[in-house]
């Protein structure tokens, strides 16, 4: 919906995106609507726009479409002309395309241990909810020769004090994955934590958020033993993935 009591007319082809990041399909920057009060509205991409008119009105929902999940499916197009002046036309056609999701994204500060270690996370792409695409989470710059984990969310990030060094960045609750050695030799930064995602996820199917469809969400972090720190433990960075098809 792009606004309420509008008299223009459309005849042409729209592209709608989301306010935020929407992009035309060739690049261009998206138009602002503005009603004419009579004119005819130009073929072009536009930023979502609801005007005046409020959510929940005639059970309508102002949906942003930057909250719409990645995800197959069937949509259904529902359109309402509520203007009082006679008009006519027809909906020749309709499509909705998704971007492809941003590449994974580290955010959050790891933590600094007692040998000034700054743990970094990082993934090799996103995952693929069909297993088509290999996805290698990687931790490094880890406390070496002690145990660590990779733990993920599907509720979102967070921001929470940790142990006074560290930030715990995801969202409860958690899901843990094996425990591993980091290698390395102890006393320096050289350890390193590794998990192939997709053979977690078959490995795992009663994990949480398995199994995953596309557009899904996981936020992940890698926890160590550090034992001169407080809770004996350090934590890294964190991960945000979303999956594909």
């Amino acid at each position: 919906m792009i606004g309420g009591g509008c008299p223009d007319d459309f005849a042409g082809d729209y592209e709608f995106v989301d306010a935020v990041v929407g992009h035309a399909t060739c690049g261009a920057p998206p138009a602002d609507f503005v009603c004419t009060q009579g004119g005819l509205v130009a073929s072009d991409t536009y930023r979502q726009f609801f005007g005046a008119w409020p959510d929940g009105a005639s059970g309508i929902s102002n949906t942003p479409l930057e909250s719409l999940a990645l995800a197959s499916g069937t949509y259904t197009l529902h359109v309402y002309d509520w203007y009082v002046a006679a008009d006519n036309g027809s909906l020749v056609g309709w499509e909705v395309c998704f971007d492809a999701p941003a590449a994974p994204l580290s955010y959050c500060t790891a933590g600094t241990t007692t040998n000034g270690c700054t743990a970094s996370i990082s993934a090799s792409a996103n995952p693929s909810a069909s297993f088509a695409t290999p996805c290698t989470i990687s931790v490094s710059n880890v406390e070496g020769g002690k145990s660590g984990l990779i733990f993920y969310s599907i509720s979102g990030g967070s921001a929470a004090p940790w142990n006074g060094a560290s930030t715990l960045c995801v969202k409860a609750p958690t899901q843990r994955t094996p425990t591993q050695n980091s290698g390395g030799a102890a006393g320096t930064c050289a350890g390193a934590l590794s998990l192939d995602w997709n053979a977690f996820r078959l490995a795992n199917p009663g994990a949480l958020g398995n199994p995953f469809n596309a557009g899904a969400q996981v936020w992940a972090q890698a926890w160590f033993r550090d034992p001169p720190a407080p809770k004996t433990t350090n934590l890294s960075d964190a991960l945000e993935f979303t999956f594909v098809p």
